[in-house]
C-alpha cells in the first residue's frame, strides 16, 4: 500500500485514521493541520469557554503512530502530486486524502484584520479565551442557525450580546419565536441590518452597521455562511466533488471526506447531520482502501421536522458550564 498523507484533523479526518489502523492499516500516514489541537464546532460554538473539550492532536498522533505535522497548506498540485508550505518546505504525497471541512465566506469587512475579529470557521479557542475575559460585550452577524447557538453561548457567559441579521428566513414560521426567546435572554437584536466595520486600532472597540449604528464591542463574531474548504486546490477534475464521491473525484490517488465533498454547503442552515456525514464518508473510504469495498455514503436531507425537532431542543436546552 502508499503511503498516506491526510489534511485536516476535525471529525472526518479523526475517524479516517482510527478506522484504518482498525483495519490493521501499519504503513505511514502523515497527519498535517494548520492547528495542534482539535475543538468539535458544535461545542466551540455552545460552550465557546469550555476548553476541557479541546484534546492535543499532536499527542493522539503519536498513540496512532501516525506523523504529525503543524502547518498551513498553501497550495496542492494534484498533478505533480505536490504540497506547498508557507513556512516549510514542498512535500510530495503518495496517496492524499483531503478531509480540510468548510470555511467561512469571506466579506471583505473593514477591520476584519484587527483582533477580536473571528469567522465562526477561523475561531482560535486559546485566544478567544484571552479575549472572553477582558470583553463584557460581544457582536454576532446572523445568517445560520450557528450563530445564534453562537449568541445565546456568549450570553450564558454574561456577555452583553447584540445580534445583526440581514434576515432570519430560514427560521421560516419559527422566527418570531426565536426572536422572542431571545430578547427573554437579554440579546438586542438589529434586523434588516449589516456589520459595515469593526472599528478601532489594534483591536475592536466599536461596532458600526447600516442602517448607521455604532455601538461598543470587543468582540466581532461573523456567521457568513459557508463553502467547501477547497481554495488550495491548483487543480481538480473536471467533475465537483459529490456528497459521497470520495473516489472518483479528482483521481483515484486524490480522495475527499466530510464538509469539503459537499456541494450543497453554501445553502445549509442547520447543519444537523454534517458530523454524521463527515464520519461515514471517512469510514467508508478507509474500508474501501484497506478492504477493497465500494463506498457508499447517502446523502442527508433535513425535513421540515427535523428543522422543529432543533429549534424545540434550543429552546429547551440548559446553560453549559464554563471553565
Amino acid at each position: 500500500m502508499k503511503e498516506i498523507t491526510l489534511l485536516g484533523c476535525g471529525i472526518s479526518g479523526a475517524a479516517f485514521i482510527e478506522r484504518m489502523r482498525e483495519n490493521g492499516f501499519t504503513d505511514k500516514i502523515i497527519l498535517i493541520d494548520k492547528k495542534n489541537y482539535y475543538s468539535q464546532r458544535e461545542s466551540s460554538l455552545s460552550c465557546p469557554a469550555d476548553f476541557k473539550r479541546c484534546w492535543d492532536i499532536e499527542e493522539w498522533a503519536k498513540e496512532k503512530n501516525v506523523e504529525f505535522i503543524e502547518a498551513k497548506v498553501e497550495r496542492v498540485n494534484i498533478r505533480r502530486r505536490k504540497l506547498y508550505f508557507k513556512q516549510h518546505e514542498a512535500r510530495d504525497f503518495q496517496q492524499l486524502v483531503v478531509a480540510a471541512g468548510m470555511e467561512s465566506k469571506k466579506l471583505s469587512l473593514k477591520g476584519e484584520h484587527r483582533e477580536g475579529f473571528f469567522y465562526l470557521s477561523d475561531i482560535d479557542a486559546w485566544k478567544l479565551k484571552d479575549l472572553l475575559k477582558l470583553s463584557p460585550e460581544a457582536c454576532v452577524w446572523v445568517s445560520t442557525f450557528l450563530g445564534v447557538k453562537l449568541a445565546l453561548s456568549l450570553a450564558n457567559l454574561g456577555k452583553e450580546v447584540r445580534v445583526v441579521a440581514e434576515n432570519l428566513n430560514f427560521l421560516g414560521s419559527r422566527v418570531q419565536e426565536l426572536l422572542d426567546y431571545l430578547g427573554q435572554k437579554g440579546i438586542s437584536l438589529y434586523l434588516n441590518s449589516r456589520v459595515e466595520e469593526a472599528v478601532g486600532e489594534a483591536r475592536i472597540k466599536a461596532i458600526k452597521i447600516s442602517p448607521l449604528k455604532v455601538f461598543p464591542s470587543q468582540l466581532l463574531f461573523v456567521d457568513s455562511g459557508f463553502t467547501p474548504n477547497k481554495d488550495f486546490l491548483e487543480e481538480e477534475s473536471g467533475e465537483e466533488p459529490l456528497a459521497g464521491d470520495i473516489v472518483s473525484a479528482a483521481s483515484q490517488e486524490v480522495h475527499f471526506i466530510g464538509d469539503i465533498a459537499s456541494k450543497n454547503i453554501g445553502e445549509e442552515f442547520f447543519f444537523k447531520f454534517n458530523h454524521i456525514r463527515a464520519k461515514k464518508s471517512a469510514l467508508a473510504l478507509a474500508d474501501c482502501i484497506a478492504k477493497g469495498e465500494s463506498p457508499v455514503v447517502e446523502e442527508m436531507f433535513l425535513s421540515e421536522e427535523d428543522k422543529n425537532k432543533i429549534i424545540d431542543e434550543f429552546l429547551t436546552k440548559q446553560e453549559c458550564s464554563s471553565s
